[in-house]
C-alpha cells in the first residue's frame, strides 16, 4: 500500500512546473439518469453546443464567457456549475385539444388538436461548463465528449481558465473521465474525428496541431501553424462513422519562409495525415495568401487573393472551394464567388434548385450553379447560418430568420421573437433551432428553442429549456 501511495506522489510532483495539477479527484457526481437513446440511433449536431441522438438532446443550458470565470461567484468546479452546464432532454410531440365553442350536437365532429414539439424531462447530466466560446459537444457510442475551461492553477495560484480540459462521460451521466489537459490554447479550436474505428481528439492550440487518442496519448503533427481547419464527425449513423479520404487530414497554413521584414510573399497551405503524420504541401505561390474558412461537405473552403495582372502587385480576394478530386490542388480549385465582399456561401439543393446562398451588400441571395438564376431572398441580412430542407436560416438586425427559397416571392419569418440573443452561437436539428437569450434582469444568457415543424409567425414563441 505504501508503494502505491509513493508512486502516485511521484507522479503528481513530476507534472510541469507551470501547471500545478493535484492527484486525481474522484469525479463521481452521483448522477445516473434513467432511459436514454439506443446505441444505434442517429447522432446529429456533433461539434456544437447541442447534440441529438435519437429523441434525446444533449445541450449547454446557457452561455458563460471564459473571461467571466473567477468573478461574481462563477466557477467551473465540478458540481458548482449551473448556467452553461451539460443537460439532457427528450423530444416529445405535445397535443392540445382545440375547444370549439357554440357548436350544436349535430355539428359535432372529430376532436381537433394543436400539435407542437417540446423538450421534456430536462435533467442535469454533468455540472461542468460546456456553454462557452469553445463549446463543442460530441457523441460516439454511449459516451459524450466535451471540452471545458480548465481549473488547474499556474505557479502563482491563478486558475488557468483559458486552457481546456477534455472529458468523456456516459450518456446517463456516469463515469466522468478526464481525457486530456492542454498546455496552451491561444485562439485555438478542436474537434473529434473517427478514422478506421479509432476516435481522435484534434487540437489546434494556436501554434501546433495535436492528435490525442482516447488513452490521452498526444502527438504533435505540425508546428509553427498560423491557421488550421479541423475535420469532424458531425453525423453518426448506426453507431459508426467512416471518414472520407479528405477528412483524414488537417489543413493548415504556415508563413512563407521567403518572407522578409519588408516583403510579404504570402503563406503556404499544407495538409497533414491524422493517422500517419505525413505532411504534404498543397499550395505555395509568391504574393498569394490563403485564409482558411471551413471544411464542410467534404470540401475545403477558403479565401485567397488573385493577382490582377502579371505586371502589377495589386490583387483581389475571393472565395474558393476545393474537393481535391483532381491530380493537383490547382486543378481541383473552384472559385465560387466573383465579388470580394462575399465571404461565406452555403450549398442549397431542394426540388429543382441547385446552387448556393450567400450574403452580399447586406442582402441574402440564392444563385444557381450555372449563374443564370439569381434570386433575392431578403433585403436585410448580416450572415447566413445554415440550410435545412427548403429553408435558409440567417441573421438580420440581431435576430434569427428563415426563408423558403422555393417560393416565387420569398419572405422571411422571424424566429427569435423580440429577445436579445447571442448571434454567434446558433444551432439546429430536425425539430428545433437553439440559441442563447439574454435575461433582461440578470444579463445571463440561457438556452432557448423554437419548434420549427409547427412554427406559426407571430404565435410560436421561443421556450427556455431549463426552467
Amino acid at each position: 500500500m505504501k508503494k502505491i501511495i509513493s508512486i502516485a506522489l511521484v507522479f503528481c510532483l513530476a507534472m510541469t512546473a507551470f501547471l500545478f495539477v493535484g492527484c486525481a479527484k474522484n469525479p463521481n457526481t452521483n448522477i445516473k439518469l434513467d432511459g436514454g437513446p439506443e446505441l444505434n440511433e442517429l447522432v446529429t449536431g456533433n461539434g456544437s453546443f447541442q447534440v441529438r441522438k435519437g429523441d434525446y438532446v444533449y445541450f449547454a443550458s446557457g452561455y458563460v464567457s471564459k473571461s467571466d470565470l473567477g468573478t461574481g461567484g462563477l466557477t467551473n468546479e465540478l458540481g458548482e456549475v449551473t448556467n452553461g452546464a451539460l443537460y439532457r432532454a427528450k423530444v416529445e410531440l405535445k397535443k392540445t385539444l382545440i375547444k370549439e365553442e357554440n357548436k350544436t350536437e349535430s355539428e359535432e365532429s372529430e376532436p381537433k388538436y394543436q400539435e407542437e414539439y417540446v423538450l421534456t424531462d430536462v435533467q442535469l447530466l454533468c455540472s461542468k461548463l460546456v456553454g462557452f466560446e469553445n463549446s463543442g459537444i460530441y457523441i460516439f457510442g454511449n459516451k459524450i465528449y466535451f471540452g471545458t475551461p480548465s481549473i488547474i492553477k499556474n505557479n502563482e495560484g491563478t486558475v488557468m481558465y483559458k486552457l481546456l480540459t477534455f472529458y468523456s462521460v456516459d450518456l446517463n451521466g456516469e463515469n466522468l473521465t478526464e481525457l486530456y489537459q492542454t498546455q496552451s490554447f491561444e485562439n485555438g479550436k478542436y474537434s473529434f474525428i473517427s478514422i478506421n474505428g479509432n476516435l481522435y481528439l484534434m487540437i489546434f492550440d494556436g501554434s501546433q496541431i495535436l492528435r490525442v487518442d482516447m488513452n490521452g496519448n498526444s502527438k504533435v503533427l505540425a508546428t509553427d501553424v498560423v491557421s488550421a481547419v479541423l475535420p469532424k464527425s458531425e453525423v453518426i449513423v448506426d453507431n459508426s462513422y467512416s471518414a472520407t479520404e479528405n477528412e483524414k487530414y488537417v489543413y493548415y497554413t504556415i508563413k512563407n519562409s521567403e518572407n522578409t521584414e519588408t516583403i510579404d510573399y504570402g503563406n503556404v497551405l499544407n495538409k497533414v495525415n491524422i493517422v500517419s503524420g505525413e505532411k504534404t504541401e498543397l499550395f505555395k505561390q509568391r504574393y498569394i495568401t490563403i485564409t482558411l474558412s471551413e471544411f464542410v461537405n467534404n470540401k475545403l473552403y477558403y479565401k485567397r487573393n488573385v493577382m490582377l495582372s502579371e505586371m502589377s502587385a495589386s490583387s483581389q480576394t475571393y472565395l474558393f472551394t476545393n474537393d481535391f478530386s483532381k491530380t493537383t490542388f490547382e486543378e481541383s480549385e473552384k472559385q465560387i464567388a466573383h465579388q470580394s465582399a462575399i465571404t461565406n456561401m452555403i450549398e442549397y439543393k431542394e426540388q429543382e434548385l441547385d446552387g448556393h446562398v450567400y450574403v452580399n451588400g447586406e442582402k441574402l441571395y440564392y444563385r444557381s450553379k450555372d449563374g443564370l438564376t439569381v434570386k433575392t431572398l431578403s433585403t436585410s441580412a448580416s450572415s447566413v447560418l445554415f440550410v435545412q430542407g427548403k429553408y435558409v436560416y440567417y441573421v438580420s438586425s440581431s435576430a434569427i430568420y428563415r426563408v423558403d427559397v422555393t417560393k416565387d416571392n420569398p419572405s422571411g419569418q422571424k424566429l427569435s421573437d423580440s429577445s436579445t440573443i447571442n448571434t454567434s452561437y446558433i444551432t439546429i436539428d430536425s425539430n428545433f433551432i437553439y440559441f442563447y437569450v439574454k435575461d433582461s434582469k440578470t444579463s445571463v444568457y440561457e438556452t432557448y428553442y423554437v419548434d420549427l415543424i409547427n412554427f406559426v409567425s407571430g404565435t410560436t414563441k421561443p421556450i427556455k429549456i431549463v426552467g
